[in-house]
């Protein structure tokens, strides 16, 4: 029998081989994201506005531009805190009956804190919220600013909360005098009580195709009633459904205040502008689509895009060169830059790749697979040298209780009742299917058990449900738009309990199911 000493190497000998195994993926993070949220023609370049959670600034040889079937050459990444471009903000702020002092004291706190660290060439207007959307012109100047949010004041009305979202959204695309970045930030407890507005799926369709990244920020402070909890995950799908915008809680300290009007302007300043040379570039007037594509070693690869207008894309023609007078045949053609000694990488200029493995990490691994070999040829070597036991005759073994298998899913296909309950609107409304096995959710009819024709941001076959030895059991069929729950989105799969906030498409779903017997 093995001693101890020995079995607690082997344990460590394990671990330092499971350390080496998993060493090429320790770097590994979520999956990449990137939107784009805007594009503009400017002096021969197309300047592409993005965003990507990736931790690294990515370079320019990490992005790929194809604008219908013409590749076009990135010519250079900025990260927009560092142009000299202004943003155009409009902050949507709820004054309906629903926000009280401590409430309403919070938001102007953060307006506060936020329009401090604005630039001189942002502009912003205040919205409120009631019973209709009361606008502001857009303003720039710390003193215009300020005078915009000491204007807002609490109104006793009722809250119109999507249809104000998508007025805003309006204004930012369509207003002459709305800068090429655009943000929309929501101040707001979630709640939406009007007969007259639209629907929340209407303004998810609408948050979705404006491509503009909108920040929810839901003023609950740290106790809040559980009917505003719910609807604040309303205002998270509005952020997730975004071009890259992002969903706090509101605390209603004062710390809050500064820590999310810091977190708001770092995102913004760390998104970027892609330029792209339209030199080569022809258009004939119509639409093409765009397509932005970027990499990042440890993240993978990730894409994002959209039918433009190309009118007026075109590159003017080229004229003929002047031919060059004739020079000595032993001498080498001048170069452009001849007075600037070359680089002999070309790539020098770029940002490092942080992803690549730090020496350090191997440095330690090494060390303690050196100090196991060590301690392994000393314990080996003593029990070499230590004389035998007395053999003592072996304990009769206890039996220790076996413990059960998971049991199986029961023979015969066990059949699951399962309740979907929307959301959001003011009528409850509540799907039902029964299935035994498997179900399929998405927008084709053909291909899925469950069927939403109507939701064009649902996937022909968006997700798997299937009742296994585990419990119900949820699968992301590879969506466009990706499966969520509880505001998180899943991975290779996901065990539901009951009561779970389910995010497809569109629509936030309540699941709940119960079994109802074999086939």
């Amino acid at each position: 029998m093995k001693s101890k000493p020995l079995k607690a190497l082997s344990v460590l000998w394990l671990a330092a081989f499971i350390c080496l195994c998993l060493a090429p993926v320790g770097y590994a993070v979520e999956p990449l994201e990137l939107h784009i949220e805007g594009v503009t023609a400017r002096g021969g370049e197309l300047l592409i506005y993005c965003n990507s959670n990736s931790e690294q600034a990515p370079r320019k040889d990490d992005f790929s531009v194809t604008l219908g079937n013409a590749v076009l050459p990135v010519k250079n990444v900025t990260e927009f805190g560092s142009a000299d471009l202004g943003a155009s903000y409009i902050f949507l702020v709820d004054v309906s009956g629903s926000i009280k002092n401590s409430q309403f004291q919070g938001v102007k706190d953060t307006l506060t804190a936020i329009s401090g660290k604005l630039r001189d060439n942002d502009t912003i207007s205040v919205v409120a919220i009631g019973n209709e959307t009361y606008t502001q012109p857009f303003v720039s100047g710390s003193e215009d600013i300020q005078g915009q949010i000491d204007a807002i004041e609490p109104r006793w009305e009722n809250t119109n909360l999507y249809e104000s979202v998508v007025k805003s959204l309006s204004i930012l695309n369509t207003h002459e005098n709305c800068n090429d970045k655009k943000i929309l930030v929501i101040f707001s407890d979630g709640e939406e009580y009007s007969f007259k507005g639209i629907t929340v799926d209407e303004a998810a369709i609408k948050i979705e195709a404006s491509h503009i990244p909108i920040y929810t920020i839901a003023m609950l402070g740290r106790n809040p009633a559980a009917q505003h909890v719910e609807t604040a995950k309303i205002l998270g799908s509005f952020a997730r459904l975004s071009a890259g915008g992002r969903h706090y809680i509101h605390t209603l300290d004062k710390s809050a205040c500064e820590e999310i009007a810091d977190d708001i302007t770092a995102s913004i300043g760390k998104s970027m502008i892609v330029a792209a040379d339209l030199s080569d570039f022809h258009s004939e007037g119509n639409e093409m689509d765009l397509r932005l594509g970027l990499t990042v070693a440890g993240m993978g690869k990730a894409s994002g895009g959209y039918a433009i207008p190309t009118a007026g894309l075109s590159a003017p023609p080229v004229e003929p060169a002047a031919e060059a007078p004739a020079s000595d045949p032993g001498s080498q053609p001048a170069s452009p830059s001849s007075d600037v000694e070359p680089s002999p990488n070309p790539n020098e200029n770029d940002i490092p790749d942080e992803s690549e493995p730090s020496y350090l990490f191997w440095i330690i691994i090494g060390a303690v697979v050196l100090a196991l070999a060590g301690l392994t040829a000393f314990l080996i070597l003593r029990r070499k040298k230590t004389p035998p036991p007395i053999a003592q005759p072996e304990p009769i073994p206890q039996t220790a209780p076996i413990r059960p298998p998971v049991p199986a899913p029961p023979p015969g296909k066990p059949r699951i009742a399962l309740r979907l309950t929307k959301i959001g609107l003011v009528e409850e409304q509540v799907y039902r299917a029964e299935f035994a096995g498997q179900l399929v959710i998405g927008r084709d009819a053909a291909k899925a058990s469950l069927a939403f024709k109507d939701d064009d941001l649902l996937s022909a076959t968006h997700c798997l449900i299937s009742y296994e030895s585990e419990g119900i059991i949820l699968r992301d069929l590879g969506s466009t738009n990706r499966t969520f729950v509880n505001g998180v989105p899943i991975q290779e799969r996901y065990i539901f309990e009951n009561d779970d906030i389910l995010l497809i498409g569109s629509m936030e779903l309540r699941v709940n199911w119960e079994p109802l017997g074999d086939l």
